[in-house]
């Protein structure tokens, strides 16, 4: 098995393994619940780091890529995507026990839900009534951002869902198989289906790979 591993520049580079792939993108960025979290450059950064991961596998002879997220201060960036991306039911799939205990597991019908219209959004902010606080602000906050998944990716962020998207796009365009292990690799693969729909064929879930055959 060949594993790729990707530094996005946001911890010490004396302490990181010499193998990992490193792309520094942390300098300048912000909080995403006061501005947005990526400027364009650092968004491209870090779609290109996934997309290179990808490519090297292929390289390497790999037909499936299993991608994860390290999930490392990403919990309020998590909350806030599945508000606006997963349908309510999937939504409260993932927040139940089974998902909080077991980072290899999401539901199988992972559905495109509509995003909000911004105005909706910046007033009425239904989707925080079940989001922590900081979660609900950033959705506010962001609201205008909305109707452009681009936009939306480098505003709310986080740079792993960023080179996460990357290696989905870059997977699907060559024709390798994409399984998402855990929530921000599930957000990944929604974001990615509303950047490029068509990629759909390439992209599951981890928990559907069983039923389908995969080991």
């Amino acid at each position: 098995m060949s594993e790729v591993m990707i530094d996005l520049g946001r911890h010490d580079p004396a302490a990181a393994d010499p193998s990992i792939q490193r792309f520094d993108l942390g300098p300048g960025t912000a909080d995403g619940r006061l501005d947005a979290a990526m400027d364009g450059h650092q968004l491209d950064l870090a779609l290109s780091a996934g997309r290179h991961a990808v490519e090297r596998a292929k390289l390497d002879g790999l037909a499936l890529i299993w991608a994860q997220g390290q999930g490392i201060g990403a919990a309020t960036t998590n909350q806030a995507w599945r508000q606006l991306l997963m349908p309510a039911t999937t939504a409260c799939a993932c927040d139940s026990q089974q998902c909080r205990g077991d980072a290899f597991f999401m539901p199988d019908a992972l559905e495109l839900a509509p995003l909000a219209q911004p105005e909706v959004a910046q007033t009425q902010c239904r989707w925080c009534e079940d989001a922590d606080e900081d979660a609900c602000r950033l959705i506010r906050r962001h609201a205008r951002t909305l109707a452009d998944p681009y936009a939306a990716l480098r505003c709310l962020g986080g740079f792993e869902h960023a080179a996460l998207v990357g290696s989905a796009l870059a997977a699907a365009q060559l024709g390798l198989a994409w399984r998402a292990l855990g929530a921000s690799a599930c957000i990944a693969l929604l974001l990615a289906l509303r950047l490029n729909p068509s990629v759909r064929p390439w992209l599951h879930p981890a928990s559907a790979v069983a039923a389908s055959g995969w080991t």
